[in-house]
């Protein structure tokens, strides 16, 4: 499909990108994530959608670096390392645009809202590019009371298992390769810390993901934000 009839649909709220795997599978999901606080889903967005997002990422200039030590910023700061992309970065590649704009959209935060129990009204976040020596340390996601339920989505094709990047949650354990269209959901609490291992210098492409949250709330200060993307 036209990137531009993709736009049109999704601004239609027709445009289709979780697979219908997800939505067959939504009772197990939502079981996963009262049990267990997390939920890993295979094959989450449509075949062609996953890969014009591969497709993208990889090629675009658009992404900036950025970086941080324990002792920077506040007392829950944590270190780490990773190029990065804003979903309302104004120079985003129109599949994550696309993708951001989906997930916006009522039909995908009425779904999350039935599988996580939670309200989700609002969803945020940014693609990430992790390399040989990248990592984000240990943290967690509660430092805004708005964010109800973690999103991490993988793009790695032929990811090999000793290149390191898995997905950590502490409690329970629970660890998460970053294997290509795998999405992970985790309930934002008190105890869900987690982490992103470091990439091994033996990995032949970067770690890429998209992650964000899903949140009760616009947050206040996004029209700002947003503002200072775009100049």
């Amino acid at each position: 499909m036209h990137p531009e009839q993709r736009r049109q649909q999704t601004y239609s709220g027709s445009l289709k990108m979780f697979h219908q795997n997800i939505f067959n599978m939504k009772e197990g999901i939502r079981q996963s994530i009262k049990d267990n606080g997390i939920a890993i889903i295979e094959n989450a967005l449509l075949p062609d959608i996953a890969e014009d997002l591969y497709r993208d990422l990889n090629a675009t200039s658009a992404w900036k670096r950025q970086e941080m030590t324990e002792n920077e910023g506040s007392k829950r700061a944590f270190k780490y390392s990773r190029d990065y992309i804003e979903l309302d970065y104004n120079h985003a590649p129109q599949s994550l645009t696309l993708l951001k704009e989906y997930l916006r959209g009522e039909t995908s935060r009425n779904f999350i809202s039935y599988i996580s129990s939670l309200p989700c009204l609002w969803f945020n976040g940014s693609a990430a590019r992790l390399r040989p020596g990248d990592s984000i340390g240990l943290h967690n996601d509660d430092v805004d009371i708005t964010r109800t339920i973690g999103f991490n989505y993988y793009l790695n094709k032929g990811w090999e298992p000793d290149w390191g990047g898995e997905f950590i949650l502490m409690n329970p354990h629970v660890e998460v390769k970053p294997t290509f269209n795998t999405l992970n959901l985790f309930r934002v609490s008190k105890t869900s810390h987690h982490k992103v291992n470091e990439i091994n210098a033996q990995a032949k492409n970067g770690r890429l993901a998209i992650s964000g949250w899903f949140r009760s709330a616009k947050p206040k200060t996004y029209a700002l934000n947003v503002k200072n993307l775009k100049t």
